[in-house]
């Protein structure tokens, strides 16, 4: 059974995405351990409930060496792939919400799945920018961080391989919606065009099918993004235990 953190994010998700900033921090203490440790106590005393002598002065304080330019893009990509799975849960709650008794609410179904689906691609195309700042910025050889790559690439394209396809269809024009596959599939392309039909004109129709369609659909959607956020976040998890970086 899955469960999620105070955010609603995939709990399994949201630890490994932790284990970048505690990365980051270790990186930080090495290169000024005194910042660190006087920003710590102050956040700590606050945190007890404590008054801390100097609160304002110490959180101001500039760090003497800063974190590289790989070590922000890295933070940044973590706190966006968090961001991102914010978003992809809130667009399948959305879709199991719309009641489409009407054609708008169908377009509202419709403009929710795109979301659902690009969300759900661009989590994916994070990861892979993330994985790559940091297998270079972990303690591994030339030889471990191709290793890692490898293994992490294979694992998210395999993830997103049905998503891709549900991708293509929205996207790029293939033929995806299931009313419209439906009339490919029947092969009565002849029939709609002989009957003088139009877009305009087939709408009507096809919002019965694909009302139908949506409603079998959504029974089935909680579950399906519940086990696709599961995968995902074992790809990053096994990413991380594989970097060393298990928290």
């Amino acid at each position: 059974m899955t469960t999620n953190d105070a955010n609603g994010v995939n709990s399994l998700l949201s630890e490994a995405l932790s284990a970048s900033f505690t990365a980051a921090r270790s990186e930080l203490e090495r290169l000024d351990p005194d910042y660190v440790r006087s920003v710590s106590t102050t956040v700590r005393v606050q945190k007890a409930g404590l008054v801390h002598p100097y609160p304002d002065d110490a959180l101001r304080k500039t760090p003497q060496r800063r974190l590289g330019k790989r070590w922000e893009l890295l933070l940044g990509c973590t706190q966006s792939m968090y961001q991102l799975a914010s978003l992809w849960n809130y667009s399948a709650e959305r879709i199991s919400k719309i009641d489409v008794e009407s054609e708008d609410r169908v377009l509202e179904y419709d403009s929710a799945m795109r979301s659902w689906i690009d969300e759900g691609q661009a989590l994916a195309e994070h990861f892979k920018g993330w994985v790559r700042l940091a297998a270079r910025l972990a303690n591994l050889t030339l030889k471990q961080q191709r290793t890692v790559l490898h293994k992490a690439m294979t694992a998210i394209n395999k993830h997103t391989a049905e998503l891709s396809k549900r991708r293509v269809g929205q996207f790029h024009g293939v033929i995806e919606l299931q009313p419209i596959r439906a009339i490919a599939e029947d092969r009565i392309w002849e029939l709609e065009v002989a009957a003088g039909h139009s877009p305009e004109t087939l709408q009507p129709y096809l919002f019965k099918g694909q009302r139908r369609f949506i409603q079998r659909w959504q029974r089935l959607h909680t579950q399906g993004h519940s086990g696709a956020i599961q995968r995902y976040a074992e790809v990053v998890a096994q990413a991380v235990d594989d970097l060393g970086w298990k928290n």
